[in-house]
């Protein structure tokens, strides 16, 4: 079924719908569902009992909330992406082709994986990465902008020598400035282009901090230990976990080893596994 939300018709169908629903999942930047009126506040009025869930790729605060993001953006920013395997000196993100189709090409050679030219990661002058996933033309469109090359406006999505040929030319751009420069470049940009950052850099990424996507144990054996923190906010409060420490305490105090003891479990002899053949 296809709506035009846009449309006073379009929007009575869907609350046709949501008089027949107990949950309404949506996906939309932050606030866009408001502008139509058919926002978290509306539906609440139509329907007390729905349940809503709001999916985006930033979650509804801290100052990424609005930024456009694909699938290699989002593992570019959490420092994943950075430990993804390179083919010619690019990151290759895997199994998008497996998850689509069932198939299993050439490392970097399916649409989202690095064969097309608007789709993939390109190395900085510093040896750093970007992440690009302007697969919509109007991203594309501000991708081209923003490195005002217009003359690459109609390769975001060729294939073969072309694509080829588009790459090398994004290639050489992207080689002409270092991850810092092209990170202050892009942050207005509305092109879902993104750098790839380490591991600890994105455990310490502002939008992240802001939104307490992580917290600190102080454990009285182990010390500090960073967590992630749960991934759900409801109305407004994101529910945190038993602390590590008391956590860990009462393990104690039943008698159960902590880290340390656990290791000495890890080295025990486990049943040796002679060949593949012998799993059934």
């Amino acid at each position: 079924m296809k709506l035009d939300l846009t449309s006073d018709a379009g929007r009575a169908q869907f609350l046709d719908l949501v008089d027949t629903a107990d949950v309404v999942v949506e996906s939309f930047r932050p606030g866009v569902m408001d502008k139509l009126g058919i926002g978290t506040s509306a539906l609440r009025g139509w329907k007390p009992s729905l349940i809503i869930c709001l999916l985006t790729a930033h979650g509804q605060t801290g100052p990424r909330r609005a930024v456009p993001t694909h699938d290699n953006n989002m593992l570019s920013l959490a420092g994943i992406a950075d430990q993804f395997s390179r083919v010619d000196g690019r990151a290759v993100m895997p199994f998008a082709t497996k998850q689509m189709l069932g198939d299993l090409p050439t490392a970097g050679a399916d649409y989202l994986s690095g064969m097309l030219p608007c789709y993939g990661y390109y190395a900085t002058k510093d040896d750093r990465q970007i992440a690009v996933g302007a697969l919509e033309p109007k991203f594309w469109a501000a991708f081209c902008a923003v490195i005002d090359r217009p003359d690459l406006m109609a390769k975001g999505l060729v294939i073969g020598s072309d694509a080829e040929a588009a790459k090398a030319e994004i290639a050489a751009v992207f080689r002409e400035k270092t991850i810092a420069e092209w990170s202050e470049i892009l942050s207005d940009a509305d092109a879902c282009v993104t750098p790839v950052l380490p591991l600890d850099e994105a455990m310490s990424d502002q939008h992240l901090t802001d939104r307490a996507a992580f917290w600190v144990a102080e454990d009285p054996q182990d010390g500090p230990i960073q967590h992630l923190s749960s991934p759900f906010v409801v109305d407004g409060k994101r529910s945190q976990p038993t602390s590590a420490a008391s956590w860990r305490t009462r393990r104690r105090a039943a008698g159960r080893p902590g880290l340390a003891g656990h290791q000495a479990n890890l080295r025990r002899p486990v049943w040796p596994i002679h060949s593949w053949q012998n799993i059934s």
